[in-house]
Protein backbone atom coordinates (compact mmCIF):
# COMPACT_ATOMS: atom_id res chain seq x y z
CA UNK A 1 0.00 0.00 0.00
CA UNK A 2 1.38 3.42 -0.98
CA UNK A 3 1.84 6.01 1.80
CA UNK A 4 0.26 9.44 1.42
CA UNK A 5 2.25 12.62 2.11
CA UNK A 6 1.13 12.84 5.78
CA UNK A 7 2.27 9.25 6.45
CA UNK A 8 5.63 9.87 4.81
CA UNK A 9 6.14 13.01 6.87
CA UNK A 10 5.19 11.25 10.10
CA UNK A 11 7.56 8.40 9.29
CA UNK A 12 10.46 10.79 8.75
CA UNK A 13 9.83 12.41 12.17
CA UNK A 14 10.18 9.15 14.07
CA UNK A 15 13.20 8.22 16.21
CA UNK A 16 14.68 6.05 13.45
CA UNK A 17 17.20 7.63 11.05
CA UNK A 18 15.37 9.62 8.38
CA UNK A 19 15.48 8.45 4.80
CA UNK A 20 14.52 10.68 1.90
CA UNK A 21 11.31 9.39 0.34
CA UNK A 22 9.75 10.69 -2.81
CA UNK A 23 6.73 9.68 -4.76
CA UNK A 24 7.73 7.90 -7.98
CA UNK A 25 6.65 9.54 -11.20
CA UNK A 26 6.45 8.10 -14.68
CA UNK A 27 9.93 9.51 -15.38
CA UNK A 28 11.56 7.89 -12.31
CA UNK A 29 13.15 4.48 -12.11
CA UNK A 30 10.73 1.87 -10.90
CA UNK A 31 10.79 0.94 -7.23
CA UNK A 32 11.85 -2.55 -8.31
CA UNK A 33 14.97 -1.18 -10.02
CA UNK A 34 15.81 0.89 -6.94
CA UNK A 35 15.41 -2.17 -4.72
CA UNK A 36 17.58 -4.28 -7.04
CA UNK A 37 20.30 -1.61 -7.02
CA UNK A 38 20.21 -1.40 -3.21
CA UNK A 39 20.45 -5.19 -2.96
CA UNK A 40 23.42 -5.26 -5.36
CA UNK A 41 25.25 -2.59 -3.33
CA UNK A 42 24.55 -4.53 -0.13
CA UNK A 43 25.92 -7.76 -1.59
CA UNK A 44 29.03 -6.04 -2.94
CA UNK A 45 29.70 -4.40 0.43
CA UNK A 46 29.33 -7.52 2.58
CA UNK A 47 31.67 -10.45 2.00
CA UNK A 48 30.61 -13.55 3.94
CA UNK A 49 32.84 -13.30 7.05
CA UNK A 50 33.08 -16.99 7.95
CA UNK A 51 34.41 -18.46 4.71
CA UNK A 52 37.93 -18.76 3.31
CA UNK A 53 39.08 -17.62 -0.08
CA UNK A 54 37.93 -15.06 -2.61
CA UNK A 55 34.24 -14.31 -3.22
CA UNK A 56 32.30 -12.37 -5.86
CA UNK A 57 28.67 -11.53 -6.42
CA UNK A 58 27.60 -13.65 -9.39
CA UNK A 59 24.00 -13.84 -10.64
CA UNK A 60 22.70 -12.07 -7.53
CA UNK A 61 24.46 -14.24 -4.95
CA UNK A 62 27.84 -14.90 -3.39
CA UNK A 63 30.01 -17.49 -5.11
CA UNK A 64 33.56 -18.52 -4.36
CA UNK A 65 36.04 -17.73 -7.14
CA UNK A 66 39.30 -19.62 -7.23
CA UNK A 67 42.39 -17.80 -8.46
CA UNK A 68 44.29 -20.57 -10.18
CA UNK A 69 47.33 -18.34 -10.83
CA UNK A 70 48.01 -18.38 -7.09
CA UNK A 71 48.64 -22.15 -7.24
CA UNK A 72 51.72 -21.56 -9.38
CA UNK A 73 53.06 -19.32 -6.60
CA UNK A 74 52.48 -22.09 -4.05
CA UNK A 75 49.50 -20.32 -2.45
CA UNK A 76 46.47 -22.61 -2.04
CA UNK A 77 44.43 -20.34 0.22
CA UNK A 78 41.38 -20.85 -2.01
CA UNK A 79 41.67 -24.62 -1.60
CA UNK A 80 42.51 -24.72 2.10
CA UNK A 81 40.22 -26.94 4.13
CA UNK A 82 38.91 -30.48 4.43
CA UNK A 83 38.73 -32.74 1.39
CA UNK A 84 36.83 -36.05 1.59
CA UNK A 85 36.69 -38.99 -0.81
CA UNK A 86 34.12 -41.70 -1.46
CA UNK A 87 35.80 -43.99 1.10
CA UNK A 88 35.11 -41.48 3.88
CA UNK A 89 38.78 -40.50 4.16
CA UNK A 90 39.42 -36.83 4.95
CA UNK A 91 42.54 -34.74 4.51
CA UNK A 92 43.16 -31.21 5.73
CA UNK A 93 44.93 -29.30 2.97
CA UNK A 94 46.93 -26.28 4.06
CA UNK A 95 47.36 -23.11 2.04
CA UNK A 96 51.00 -24.08 1.50
CA UNK A 97 50.04 -27.31 -0.30
CA UNK A 98 50.91 -29.61 2.58
CA UNK A 99 48.63 -32.06 4.38
CA UNK A 100 47.87 -31.12 7.98
CA UNK A 101 46.51 -33.00 10.96
CA UNK A 102 43.18 -32.19 12.62
CA UNK A 103 44.95 -29.74 14.96
CA UNK A 104 46.59 -27.95 12.01
CA UNK A 105 50.12 -29.29 12.58
CA UNK A 106 52.16 -31.01 9.88
CA UNK A 107 54.64 -33.87 9.80
CA UNK A 108 58.24 -32.99 10.56
CA UNK A 109 60.18 -32.27 7.37
CA UNK A 110 57.12 -32.22 5.09
CA UNK A 111 57.51 -29.88 2.11
CA UNK A 112 55.47 -29.01 -0.98
CA UNK A 113 57.08 -27.90 -4.22
CA UNK A 114 56.91 -27.94 -8.01
CA UNK A 115 53.54 -26.20 -8.46
CA UNK A 116 52.75 -26.53 -12.17
CA UNK A 117 49.92 -26.27 -14.69
CA UNK A 118 49.87 -29.35 -16.90
CA UNK A 119 48.07 -30.94 -19.81
CA UNK A 120 48.69 -34.68 -19.91
CA UNK A 121 46.11 -36.95 -21.59
CA UNK A 122 47.34 -39.89 -19.50
CA UNK A 123 46.13 -38.09 -16.36
CA UNK A 124 43.26 -35.90 -17.54
CA UNK A 125 41.07 -35.27 -20.55
CA UNK A 126 39.43 -32.03 -21.65
CA UNK A 127 41.73 -29.42 -20.17
CA UNK A 128 44.59 -28.42 -17.93
CA UNK A 129 45.10 -29.45 -14.32
CA UNK A 130 47.36 -28.31 -11.47
CA UNK A 131 49.94 -30.52 -9.80
CA UNK A 132 52.58 -30.34 -7.08
CA UNK A 133 54.64 -32.75 -5.00
CA UNK A 134 54.59 -33.33 -1.25
CA UNK A 135 57.77 -34.76 0.24
CA UNK A 136 58.09 -36.09 3.77
CA UNK A 137 60.24 -38.48 5.74
CA UNK A 138 59.44 -41.93 4.44
CA UNK A 139 58.38 -40.89 0.93
CA UNK A 140 56.43 -38.45 -1.16
CA UNK A 141 53.34 -38.25 -3.34
CA UNK A 142 51.65 -36.05 -5.94
CA UNK A 143 48.68 -33.76 -5.36
CA UNK A 144 46.50 -32.89 -8.36
CA UNK A 145 43.64 -30.37 -8.62
CA UNK A 146 41.19 -30.84 -11.49
CA UNK A 147 39.07 -27.83 -12.58
CA UNK A 148 35.38 -28.26 -13.46
CA UNK A 149 34.87 -29.85 -16.87
CA UNK A 150 38.11 -31.86 -16.84
CA UNK A 151 37.89 -35.67 -16.81
CA UNK A 152 40.15 -37.61 -14.44
CA UNK A 153 41.91 -40.59 -15.99
CA UNK A 154 42.50 -43.93 -14.30
CA UNK A 155 44.32 -46.97 -15.61
CA UNK A 156 41.20 -48.13 -17.47
CA UNK A 157 40.15 -44.75 -18.87
CA UNK A 158 37.96 -41.94 -17.55
CA UNK A 159 36.82 -42.25 -13.95
CA UNK A 160 33.22 -41.12 -13.33
CA UNK A 161 33.28 -37.97 -11.17
CA UNK A 162 31.16 -34.86 -10.70
CA UNK A 163 32.73 -32.64 -13.36
CA UNK A 164 30.81 -29.59 -12.13
CA UNK A 165 33.09 -29.49 -9.08
CA UNK A 166 36.77 -29.10 -8.33
CA UNK A 167 38.36 -32.42 -7.46
CA UNK A 168 41.61 -33.49 -5.83
CA UNK A 169 43.65 -36.67 -6.09
CA UNK A 170 46.72 -37.59 -4.11
CA UNK A 171 49.09 -40.53 -4.20
CA UNK A 172 51.93 -42.14 -6.12
CA UNK A 173 49.67 -43.70 -8.78
CA UNK A 174 46.62 -42.83 -10.84
CA UNK A 175 43.33 -43.21 -8.95
CA UNK A 176 41.76 -46.63 -9.41
CA UNK A 177 38.11 -45.58 -8.93
CA UNK A 178 35.86 -42.58 -8.28
CA UNK A 179 36.02 -43.44 -4.56
CA UNK A 180 39.67 -42.29 -4.56
CA UNK A 181 38.73 -38.75 -5.69
CA UNK A 182 38.42 -36.00 -3.04
CA UNK A 183 35.92 -33.11 -2.97
CA UNK A 184 36.31 -30.05 -0.77
CA UNK A 185 34.02 -29.73 2.25
CA UNK A 186 33.28 -26.74 4.50
CA UNK A 187 32.45 -27.60 8.09
CA UNK A 188 30.98 -30.91 6.95
CA UNK A 189 28.82 -29.33 4.21
CA UNK A 190 29.86 -29.92 0.62
CA UNK A 191 30.79 -26.69 -1.15
CA UNK A 192 29.24 -27.01 -4.58
CA UNK A 193 28.85 -23.37 -5.62
CA UNK A 194 32.24 -22.67 -7.12
CA UNK A 195 33.21 -20.61 -10.11
CA UNK A 196 36.41 -21.14 -12.02
CA UNK A 197 38.65 -18.30 -13.18
CA UNK A 198 41.47 -19.85 -15.25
Amino acid sequence: MQKNKEQVSATNQSSTPSVAVKEPSSNDESLYDLDAEAEREYLEARVPPDFRGHWEVINGGWRRVFDWKEILKGNLEDFEGYWTNGKGESRLLGRDGRIRREDGTIDEGQTASGFTRQNNPKMASGGDFYMWGVNAEGGGFAMVLFPPGVDIMGYDGIIPTDKTKIRLTMGQDLPSSSADVFYITEQGIESADYSWSP
